[in-house]
């Protein structure tokens, strides 16, 4: 482990990012409840929830209790870093704008004034599952190569 690394510093950038992340969402449903429309959170969002979650524990109170950052500390960081970059693209793959028509397909129901109906869109669309899952690889792989290195 790199001993000049400012440890607290980036884990203090990576816990906000993801706080943000977070909060935007939950602020996002909000809205969309008080309309009356469905809110659910995304995969995307879940999976920036668990990574909150181990962050916190490993990256803080893990440290605070042992007095030292850990290399399970160390690569529960990796694994989380990874995963609040790759959020944004993983967020407009939630979206479907990464490729293909996306939600275009959806135009016929608004051009003609009826709102979307939320039981035929999908929960995680493809490109949702293929970014979160390719995130979760490198995040992963990043993650075993910190511990076992």
């Amino acid at each position: 482990m790199n001993e000049s690394l400012p440890i607290p510093g980036i884990i203090s950038l990576v816990v906000a990012l993801q706080f943000a992340a977070f909060g935007w969402r939950i602020n996002r449903e909000i809205s969309v409840g008080d309309k009356g429309e469905k809110t659910w959170l995304p995969l995307t969002d879940r999976v920036n929830f668990l990574s909150m979650f181990l962050t916190l524990t490993c990256c803080i109170l893990l440290p605070l209790f042992l007095g030292r950052f850990s290399r399970l500390s160390m690569s529960v960081f990796g694994f989380s870093s990874v995963l609040i970059f790759w959020h944004p693209i993983s967020m407009a793959a939630h979206y479907e704008l990464l490729a293909g028509p996306g939600r275009r397909r959806y135009a016929k129901e608004i051009a003609s004034g009826k709102a979307i109906d939320f039981e035929i869109l999908p929960y995680a669309p493809r490109q949702e599952r293929i970014s979160v899952l390719a995130s979760l690889i490198v995040a992963l792989s990043l993650c075993l190569y910190l511990v076992f290195r």
